[in-house]
Protein backbone atom coordinates (compact mmCIF):
# COMPACT_ATOMS: atom_id res chain seq x y z
CA UNK A 1 0.00 0.00 0.00
CA UNK A 2 1.03 3.70 -0.78
CA UNK A 3 2.27 5.34 2.57
CA UNK A 4 0.43 8.34 2.17
CA UNK A 5 -3.15 6.31 2.13
CA UNK A 6 -1.70 4.02 5.53
CA UNK A 7 -0.82 7.45 6.83
CA UNK A 8 -4.40 8.99 6.16
CA UNK A 9 -5.82 5.79 7.52
CA UNK A 10 -4.03 6.08 10.31
CA UNK A 11 -4.85 9.62 11.27
CA UNK A 12 -8.23 9.70 10.41
CA UNK A 13 -8.29 6.53 13.05
CA UNK A 14 -6.70 8.40 16.06
CA UNK A 15 -9.36 11.02 15.04
CA UNK A 16 -12.34 8.06 15.21
CA UNK A 17 -10.52 6.88 19.02
CA UNK A 18 -10.37 10.07 20.47
CA UNK A 19 -14.21 10.77 21.32
CA UNK A 20 -13.52 6.38 22.97
CA UNK A 21 -10.68 8.00 24.67
CA UNK A 22 -12.60 11.08 26.05
CA UNK A 23 -15.74 8.43 27.47
CA UNK A 24 -12.83 6.53 28.96
CA UNK A 25 -11.30 9.56 31.16
CA UNK A 26 -14.25 11.69 31.49
CA UNK A 27 -15.08 11.62 35.64
CA UNK A 28 -11.77 9.88 36.43
CA UNK A 29 -9.08 12.48 35.73
CA UNK A 30 -9.33 16.18 36.39
CA UNK A 31 -10.72 18.18 34.46
CA UNK A 32 -7.89 20.42 33.11
CA UNK A 33 -6.93 17.02 32.08
CA UNK A 34 -10.13 16.34 30.13
CA UNK A 35 -10.12 20.11 28.39
CA UNK A 36 -5.99 19.49 27.56
CA UNK A 37 -7.39 15.99 25.82
CA UNK A 38 -10.31 17.36 24.49
CA UNK A 39 -8.64 20.26 22.93
CA UNK A 40 -5.60 18.13 21.68
CA UNK A 41 -8.28 16.09 19.85
CA UNK A 42 -9.92 19.29 18.35
CA UNK A 43 -6.57 20.12 16.95
CA UNK A 44 -5.85 16.95 15.30
CA UNK A 45 -9.22 16.74 13.72
CA UNK A 46 -8.28 20.28 12.19
CA UNK A 47 -4.84 18.31 10.93
CA UNK A 48 -7.08 15.48 9.65
CA UNK A 49 -9.16 18.08 7.93
CA UNK A 50 -6.10 19.49 6.67
CA UNK A 51 -4.97 16.15 5.17
CA UNK A 52 -8.08 15.46 3.66
CA UNK A 53 -7.94 18.57 1.73
CA UNK A 54 -4.59 17.23 0.39
CA UNK A 55 -2.54 19.78 2.04
CA UNK A 56 0.78 18.68 2.85
CA UNK A 57 1.92 21.37 5.38
CA UNK A 58 -0.63 19.55 7.48
CA UNK A 59 2.01 16.55 7.87
CA UNK A 60 3.93 18.63 10.05
CA UNK A 61 1.16 19.24 12.60
CA UNK A 62 0.36 15.66 12.43
CA UNK A 63 3.86 14.73 13.30
CA UNK A 64 4.15 17.15 15.76
CA UNK A 65 0.90 16.27 17.73
CA UNK A 66 1.83 12.11 16.97
CA UNK A 67 5.37 13.19 19.46
CA UNK A 68 3.37 15.19 22.00
CA UNK A 69 1.11 12.09 22.52
CA UNK A 70 3.88 9.50 22.39
CA UNK A 71 5.84 11.84 25.25
CA UNK A 72 2.96 12.36 27.40
CA UNK A 73 1.46 8.99 27.05
CA UNK A 74 4.71 6.83 27.30
CA UNK A 75 5.85 8.78 30.41
CA UNK A 76 2.87 8.23 32.59
CA UNK A 77 3.51 5.17 34.61
CA UNK A 78 0.08 4.19 34.92
CA UNK A 79 -0.42 3.56 31.70
CA UNK A 80 1.43 0.19 32.32
CA UNK A 81 -0.46 -0.83 35.05
CA UNK A 82 -3.42 -1.04 32.92
CA UNK A 83 -2.29 -4.60 31.68
CA UNK A 84 -0.95 -5.78 34.88
CA UNK A 85 -4.68 -4.70 36.64
CA UNK A 86 -6.76 -6.39 34.21
CA UNK A 87 -7.97 -3.23 32.41
CA UNK A 88 -8.69 -4.56 29.35
CA UNK A 89 -10.40 -1.18 27.45
CA UNK A 90 -8.00 0.70 29.09
CA UNK A 91 -4.95 -1.10 28.32
CA UNK A 92 -6.42 -1.54 24.39
CA UNK A 93 -6.54 2.26 23.81
CA UNK A 94 -3.04 2.77 25.07
CA UNK A 95 -1.34 0.39 23.00
CA UNK A 96 -3.40 1.26 19.87
CA UNK A 97 -3.15 4.63 20.18
CA UNK A 98 0.36 4.50 20.72
CA UNK A 99 0.84 2.23 17.92
CA UNK A 100 -1.32 4.78 15.38
CA UNK A 101 1.14 7.36 16.25
CA UNK A 102 4.32 5.62 15.55
CA UNK A 103 2.51 4.96 12.22
CA UNK A 104 1.04 8.52 11.63
CA UNK A 105 5.02 9.85 12.83
CA UNK A 106 6.77 7.60 10.58
CA UNK A 107 4.26 8.48 7.77
CA UNK A 108 4.18 11.97 8.03
CA UNK A 109 7.94 12.07 7.61
CA UNK A 110 8.30 9.90 5.01
CA UNK A 111 5.49 12.24 2.83
CA UNK A 112 7.38 15.64 4.29
CA UNK A 113 10.70 14.45 2.57
CA UNK A 114 9.48 12.97 -0.31
CA UNK A 115 10.16 15.25 -3.18
CA UNK A 116 7.01 14.60 -5.02
CA UNK A 117 4.02 17.12 -4.62
CA UNK A 118 6.46 19.76 -3.60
Amino acid sequence: MNTKIITNVGIYVTIALGPILLLQVYGIVHAYLFYSLLGGWIVYLIAGAGVALNKKRFYMLTSLLSILVLVLSLSQPEHYLFFSQGKVYAALTFLIGDLLQVIVLAGSFSILASKKDR
